[in-house]
Parts: structure tokens; C-alpha cells; sequence
């Protein structure tokens, strides 16, 4: 689907793939979204933005692009498992998801990406991942991984596992019940 305006998606059940592009508008949905494969939503436009926050059903991975600095992205996820596939979002991307939290492309964001899964993991470990300050705001074990320095954001977690090849520092209160383990290599802590 590319629309040479904003696309809006009603209920609808996708068998095969889903790719949606909005040339001059946001993306986002009236009705529930069911995807067997992968989907992709891209926004064209200067600072469009991907607003996907009904209880979906998206089965494969799940591509966020956005154009500009200030264009956000926000998916939600009901039971089925998030698969977050290569993805550049120009300020914020939201996640929220009711099963696991895991990736098979690199994660671009320059703003705050905030990822809620309850008590399920979030593996977000690509190495080419780049993120300005990421927020585990719930989830059982999260393991995260930065190209470069990461800023962590307020956190609930049970296990806290980061890696980055740059500084790893903090700006909210991370609670980890579990263990936490910090790879930096020789940056700062």
C-alpha cells in the first residue's frame, strides 16, 4: 500500500506481508492489524509519524521507518511475539507487547525508545543497534546492545544485561531484582 496522502488501516487480516508507505502524511489504525509475515510501515514525509497502538496481531518481523527529526514511531502487540526487523526512527519509538520483545535487523533511534513487555524478555542484541537513551520499562530478562555509548532510561526489569562500545550511563532509576551485568569495554560506567 502507498497512499500519496496519510494511510489509515481498519480491522484487517493480512495472510501474506504488509508493506504500507505514507508519502505525505503519518501511518496509523482505526482497527486491529492481524499480519502472518512481515510488515513494514514507512513514512516519507519531513517528521510523519507510525502511530500503531491497537492491540495487534503482528506475526513477522515488523520494519519502522520515519523521516525527519521529530518522527516518531509506537507499536503495540497483543499476545503474539514482537519480531522488530531493521528499522530508522528519527526521534522516538514507543513498543509496548503482551510475549517477547526480540529483533532480527539493526535498531536506529535517535530520541528515547521505550519497550514494555511485562514479565517477558526483550532481546534487543544486534550490534549494529543505535540508540540515544532506551527505557526497559518492564520485562523479565532484558539484553541490549549499543554500537556505540547508550543512556539507559528509567527501567524495571529482572535481569539487566547491556553491551556497548561506548560510555554506558543513566538517566532514571533502573530496578533490576535480578542480576545486573554491564559490558563497556573500556569506557565509562
Amino acid at each position: 500500500v502507498t497512499n500519496a496522502q496519510e494511510v489509515e488501516f481498519a480491522t484487517s487480516n493480512v495472510t501474506g506481508a504488509l508493506f504500507a508507505t505514507a508519502t505525505t502524511g503519518n501511518i496509523f489504525q482505526s482497527g486491529v492489524l492481524t499480519v502472518a509475515n512481515t510488515s513494514s510501515f514507512t513514512t516519507t514525509a519531513a517528521n510523519a509519524d507510525i502511530v500503531l497502538t491497537q492491540t495487534n496481531a503482528l506475526g513477522g518481523a515488523v520494519s519502522l521507518n520515519t523521516n525527519g527529526a521529530t518522527g516518531s514511531a509506537s507499536v503495540t502487540n497483543g499476545a503474539t511475539p514482537l519480531i522488530l526487523g531493521a528499522s530508522s526512527v528519527g526521534e522516538n519509538l514507543s513498543v509496548i507487547a503482551g510475549a517477547a520483545v526480540t529483533q532480527t535487523g539493526a535498531l536506529t533511534v535517535t530520541g528515547t525508545t521505550t519497550v514494555a513487555a511485562g514479565a517477558n524478555d526483550v532481546t534487543l542484541d544486534n550490534a549494529g543497534n543505535d540508540f540515544g537513551t532506551l527505557a526497559i520499562t518492564s520485562a523479565g530478562v532484558a539484553t541490549l546492545r549499543d554500537v556505540n555509548a547508550v543512556i539507559l532510561g528509567a527501567s524495571g526489569v529482572t535481569t539487566l544485561n547491556v553491551t556497548a562500545a561506548g560510555n554506558i550511563t543513566n538517566s532514571g532509576a533502573l530496578v533490576v531484582s535480578g542480576v545486573t551485568t554491564v559490558v563497556a569495554g573500556a569506557n565509562d560506567v
